[in-house]
């Protein structure tokens, strides 16, 4: 439970949302913008039958916003939801499409309390639902967010949870597919533009014992990440990187890669750091990150650059990255870090 309230508090970041919806909806274009979204009651309840002392029905959904979305030359106002997973979940359709219908049908009770408040319906076809010929809902688009590592092998729609049958009926069974990010199926995180698209791509990558460096290598050793970043990171790969308040509150994450880095490489995930914890977290990511540079400046030393432009690169002192070139070039062809 813990785990999907961090998940919820991170997507409510407007600028986030909108990402999950972008990469899911549009391939990473940049339609949807998070000052275009209008937060919405997460809460629907719908009473069934025709009084008020009936059966009621309440849902609450994790994230509901609207928006208008403008593509194609057409404006077109949806709902867009979000629902966090940190296990799978072998309902899901089901759920969603109970959140959904539960959406739609206050959408129609809504539009009939209208109508009965105004007294503008005449026809005996309005009058009995409260809903007549010109009236319209607005759509709803529900994404789950799966938070784990793992291959989701839970049901995608509604058929996959029927009991066998025969084809001749399948055909009139009504279907719900559920719309789905999981990091497992993602190859390219360069389509979000927040750091959500960051974080999807840690967890994915948790296991591999060269995350630190090819991280490092593409976003550079200045890379930070906010700590709300970083608390679902430790939050959905069991790591213990510390969010100190340097740079205003984001986490240098030279540092905070040598945990995952460490784990990977020794333990596995679910071992965690303990042997770090025990020996100091700060010695061991220091040492961590000794290493990690020591390795950065001899790939680049292997490729011919000099001195000063490795220095410049790494961003480090020309007279210590002198000294690791003039050590290296002793081990050289093997470079023995």
């Amino acid at each position: 439970m813990r785990k999907d309230a961090k998940a919820k508090e991170f997507l409510r970041n407007p600028e986030r949302f909108a990402d999950a919806f972008n990469y899911y909806l549009y391939d990473g274009r940049q339609v949807i913008n998070g000052s275009d979204l209008q937060e919405k009651d997460t809460e629907e309840m719908v009473f069934a039958g025709e009084s008020r002392g009936s059966a009621a029905y309440r849902r609450q959904r994790d994230l509901l916003r609207g928006c208008v979305i403008k593509s194609d030359g057409r404006a077109t106002y949806v709902l867009l939801g979000i629902e966090n997973q940190s296990d799978l979940h072998y309902a899901m359709p089901v759920r969603n499409l109970l959140y959904d219908a539960l959406d739609y049908a206050g959408q129609v009770k809504r539009t009939a309390d209208a109508h009965s408040r105004n007294r503008d319906v005449h026809s005996a076809d309005g009058f009995l639902s409260g809903f007549t010929a010109k009236d319209r809902i607005v759509p709803v688009i529900t994404l789950v967010i799966y938070w784990g590592d793992k291959e989701w092998n839970a049901p995608k729609k509604l058929s996959d949870m029927y009991t066998d049958m025969d084809d001749s009926i399948r055909e009139y069974a009504g279907d719900y597919r559920i719309n789905l990010i999981t990091p497992h199926d993602i190859d390219d995180f360069e389509k979000f533009h927040s750091e959500l698209g960051e974080v999807l791509e840690i967890i994915k990558r948790q296991k591999e014992t060269g995350l630190a460096e090819s991280m490092l290598e593409k976003k550079g050793m200045e890379w930070t990440m906010s700590r709300s970043a970083v608390e679902i990171i430790n939050c959905f790969t069991n790591s213990k990187i510390t969010v100190g308040s340097e740079k205003g509150g984001s986490v240098r994450m030279c540092r905070a890669f040598e945990v995952l880095e460490e784990r990977g490489e020794k333990r596995g995930i679910e071992k965690g750091i303990e042997k770090g914890i025990e020996k100091g977290i700060e010695k061991g990511i220091e040492k961590g990150i000794e290493k990690q540079l020591v390795t950065l400046i001899i790939k680049k030393l292997i490729k011919g650059k000099p001195v000063w432009v490795i220095a410049d690169e790494v961003e480090e002192g020309e007279e210590y990255v002198s000294g690791i070139c003039a050590i290296a070039s002793e081990f050289a062809p093997e470079y023995n870090v």
